[in-house]
C-alpha cells in the first residue's frame, strides 16, 4: 500500500523533531504556517497543532490558502527561523521514502527528484510542503501512529528501513538500531 503525500506526511518526514531552535512542536508549526510565535493570540493551540501534524484534523482552508500564497523565499525564511537540523540528510531519507512508499503525481515526483539531484534541499522541502496541500482526503483513515513514528525517524537511519504498510495501517519494520548512521 502506498500512502499519499499529505501535509502530515510531509511535516512528519521533513520537520517534526528536526528543529534545532524549538523543542515544542507548536512553536515550529506556528512559525512555519502562520509566521508567528506561539505566544501570539492568533497562534494555533497545542491540541490543534497535534491534530494537524498527525492528520486527524485538516488545517483550515483559509490558513492553507494564505500559506500557499507565500513566496518560496518567505517559506524558506520561516524554515530557517525554525532551524531544521541536518537538512541534507533529512531530505535524502525522505526522498528515498517518497520514491518507495508515497503515491504522488509523476510530474510532482519529477520536480522533487530534480531538486534532490541538484542538491536544492531547502527548495525540496518548500515544494514538498506545497504539494502536500493538494491532498484533500481523510488522513485519519490511514495515518497511523506507526506511520508518524516511521516518518519522524527517517533522518535517524542510514537508509530507509524496509517497510511494508499493511491495509490496516500497520508497518512491518525492523528496529531502527539496525540502521544507524555511522558505526554501531
Amino acid at each position: 500500500m502506498q500512502i499519499p503525500l499529505s501535509f502530515a506526511v510531509a511535516y512528519n518526514g521533513l520537520i517534526a523533531g528536526r528543529t534545532n531552535r524549538f523543542k515544542k512542536q507548536k512553536d515550529a508549526f506556528n512559525i512555519l504556517i502562520k509566521g508567528i510565535d506561539s505566544f501570539d493570540d492568533k497562534a494555533f493551540a497545542e491540541s490543534h497543532v497535534s491534530n494537524y501534524v498527525t492528520g486527524s484534523e485538516e488545517i483550515p482552508k483559509d490558513v492553507q490558502e494564505i500559506f500557499l500564497s507565500l513566496s518560496d523565499e518567505e517559506i524558506n525564511s520561516r524554515l530557517r527561523m525554525i532551524g531544521i537540523d541536518r537538512t541534507e540528510t533529512t531530505v535524502k531519507m525522505f526522498h528515498d521514502f517518497l520514491i518507495k512508499t508515497i503515491d504522488l503525481d509523476t510530474e510532482k515526483k519529477k520536480v522533487l527528484r530534480t531538486l534532490f539531484e541538484n542538491g536544492m534541499y531547502e527548495q525540496y522541502i518548500v515544494s514538498a510542503l506545497r504539494f502536500s496541500f493538494d491532498y484533500t482526503g481523510k488522513q485519519k483513515d490511514w495515518m497511523t501512529s506507526t506511520i508518524v513514528k516511521t516518518l519522524r525517524e527517517l533522518s535517524k537511519v542510514s537508509r530507509t528501513p524496509p517497510m511494508k504498510i499493511e491495509p490496516n495501517g500497520f508497518c512491518n519494520i525492523p528496529h531502527r538500531n539496525d540502521y544507524f548512521v555511522g558505526r554501531k
